[in-house]
């Protein structure tokens, strides 16, 4: 229990939502708000990453080759983008309340998207990756911070569990969807061209960003809720009380630290689907007769990309499924023991099953369908875990300024 947190005692007036006792002010159609945007920040943020490769292959003609480096290099931009703007996202929201960053995040993501299939050349394509991994990095900061204010102390455990599921429900189904876009509009006669493919699948999912951030606009509390941080105080001040709370509690240090493996949820989706893509092309050259690297003709080239996203959109979902399954466990598990070692057992788990994916030879084996189910269930523990951890040793006055932290330790991590 932190120090904000009234007595275990006064807690039967509370109201409640679900299994968990909520904050002052805060209704139950505040916090059914919120789970639907962390239902969407994370299905958005992974059918960006899924459809990545069909981007690169199918309207910038990059080979399989060179789309490694080229997803590398877009994804480390990305992830720089985000984590600079993460410790802003939340010093802001412990200013100007979470609700408005939230909203406003998401509409920059939904920017980003909706002109990403417009990109042609490397340099518009970096930029435009830049700004919606941003937006969906800054959203992600303000997303962790909101169990916080919104949930009673003892029962945040259990609160990020149901994050975890919420987040596993966007990725099965948004990021699933997402894969399958491409395909579907191939077969509508105005999208037939690749374009259009790209224009069609990328502007669903900055509709549904755009949508979600007018949601949140309308469905989250006020600024009321927030505990501390009052809108008079000066951001300098905010940062300066941040940094001397780092100096005196090393175990806010290590959860902090911890997020450079915990967001690592986010990578895992971005290498499945061009692991996949890559598989697939490689072993359509080699059907081919051509060499692994050659240029394919743009029949086979297509045929082979929906081949690999329909893979990595399986894979992708299994990860979700498993984290939907867990996050619950993993939160009651972060409730009923001290959250230090829940956090690392979490570690030691996820490591585990990490080196079991990294034994997989073959994308298209069951193996890697096994592997995948394994890291869902192990990583949406360190998530649950770290993201319990780091609520609990923010005060309020500062909480959005040290989860802003907490995302920018794990978009270096990313």
């Amino acid at each position: 229990m932190t120090a904000e947190d009234p007595p275990a005692a006064t807690s039967p007036g509370r109201a409640r939502w679900c299994c968990l006792r909520l904050g002052d002010g805060v209704r139950g159609r505040h916090i059914s708000v919120y789970y639907f945007g962390a239902f969407m920040t994370l299905g958005v943020a992974v059918g960006c990453s899924t459809l990545q490769p069909f981007l690169m292959t199918s309207l910038l003609g990059l080979g399989a080759a060179e789309q490694g480096a080229v997803g590398a290099a877009a994804k480390s931009l990305g992830e720089a983008a985000a984590a600079l703007l993460a410790g802003g996202a939340g010093l802001l929201s412990d200013r100007l309340g979470r609700r408005a960053v939230y909203a406003c995040s998401l509409l920059l993501a939904a920017l980003g998207l909706g002109l990403l299939p417009l990109s042609r050349g490397l340099a518009t394509f970096y930029a435009l990756t830049a700004v919606s991994f941003a937006g969906t990095g800054a959203a992600a900061a303000v997303m962790v911070a909101i169990p916080g204010d919104y949930v009673f102390g003892p029962d945040r455990g259990k609160a990020n569990g149901l994050v975890a599921v919420a987040n596993g429900l966007g990725a099965v189904c948004v990021g699933m969807v997402s894969g399958r876009l491409p395909g579907l509009a191939a077969s509508l006669r105005p999208f037939a061209a690749n374009r259009a493919q790209g224009i069609f699948a990328y502007g669903a999912l900055a509709v549904a960003a755009a949508a979600t951030a007018l949601t949140l606009g309308c469905g989250l509390a006020g600024r009321g809720v927030q505990r501390g941080g009052a809108a008079g105080a000066g951001a300098l001040d905010a940062l300066r009380a941040g940094l001397r709370l780092a100096r005196g509690d090393r175990a806010l240090v290590l959860a902090c630290l911890a997020a450079a493996a915990a967001r690592s949820d986010g990578q895992i989706a971005f290498f499945f689907s061009q692991w996949c893509v890559s598989a697939s092309l490689r072993a359509a050259a080699a059907a081919a007769g051509l060499s692994p690297d050659a240029p394919l003709p743009p029949e086979l080239r297509e045929a082979a990309v929906q081949r690999g996203l329909a893979r990595s959109t399986q894979c992708v979902g299994l990860l979700g499924l498993a984290g939907l399954l867990a996050g619950v466990v993993w939160g009651r598990l972060a409730d009923g023991m001290d959250r230090a070692a829940a956090l690392s057992a979490a570690l030691l788990a996820a490591a585990v099953a990490y080196a079991a994916l990294a034994l997989c030879p073959d994308p298209f084996g069951a193996g890697a369908l096994v592997a995948a189910f394994l890291v869902g269930l192990c990583q949406i523990g360190v998530v649950v875990s770290s993201q319990a951890f780091v609520q609990e040793r923010a005060p309020a006055e500062v909480r959005g300024l040290i989860l802003g932290v907490f995302g920018l330790c794990g978009g270096v991590g990313q």
